[in-house]
């Protein structure tokens, strides 16, 4: 608790969360400018998008800055492993992406839609975390970041085209990220997924995925760390 209380402190600190509830009181009045017949759309693709966002861009942004800082370098001297203080990282971009996610449904008024899919959110922000801590370890510069941010997000973009009724089907649960983002908007169309176990199998699949990038790239990352201090 105390390392993940202080990675808390230093993303303060970086002005990542005021950045993100500016983002949040965005959504909100983009929202409230929507009549309901459309908000009941917008909505979970907000919540959806966030921790996206969030795991695709902010994180490996500010990976690849505390890199150029010599912050992990730093990490070697702590008393605790540098393991456990980037999985704290983690988690606390994560809890991060979670609250503003949250936040985007409560102030919008779908609190009850927001409340099914919880379970479901932390999940999805623990994949993108991991997904984004991992690309801003393996990354060298945020030129880098750019033409790598459309080569992932495309394949989680694509299950919006499942909502157009001329592209709709069964088929779209075959498609690993579809199983990412079809339970996040079920509650707002008030249906039954009869897929949801299908879903369910590819979201931990690509959790499990995003787990060992993560833990590939820290690897490589650590032994480039100790070459450093050896030379």
């Amino acid at each position: 608790m105390k390392l993940l209380a202080r990675e808390f402190t230093v993303l303060w600190r970086s002005g990542l969360p005021l950045v993100y509830l500016g983002i949040v009181c965005i959504y909100g009045v983009i929202e409230h400018l929507l009549p309901q017949s459309i908000s009941k759309y917008v909505v979970p693709l907000f919540i959806y998008f966030d921790p996206a966002t969030l795991g695709m861009f902010f994180i490996p942004a500010q990976i690849l800055l505390l890199k150029d800082q010599g912050v992990f370098s730093s990490l070697l001297f702590f008393p605790d492993s540098p393991t456990r203080i980037i999985q704290a990282k983690i988690w606390a971009y994560t809890l991060l992406s979670v609250i503003a996610s949250a936040l985007i449904g409560l102030i919008t008024g779908w609190w009850l839609e927001t409340l099914i899919i919880l379970p479901w959110l932390v999940f999805v922000c623990f994949i993108f975390s991991h997904f984004g801590v991992a690309a801003g370890l393996l990354l060298r510069s945020v030129n880098q970041l750019v033409l790598f941010l459309p080569l992932v997000l495309i394949p989680f973009v694509a299950p919006l085209f499942s909502l157009v009724p001329a592209l709709s089907g069964a088929g779209w649960n075959w498609y690993p990220p579809f199983g990412v983002f079809a339970p996040m908007i079920l509650p707002w169309l008030g249906t039954v997924d009869y897929f949801l176990l299908i879903q369910l199998i590819w979201t931990v699949l690509l959790y499990l995925g995003a787990r060992w990038l993560f833990q590939k790239s820290w690897r490589i990352f650590e032994q480039k760390l100790g070459g450093g201090l050896d030379a």
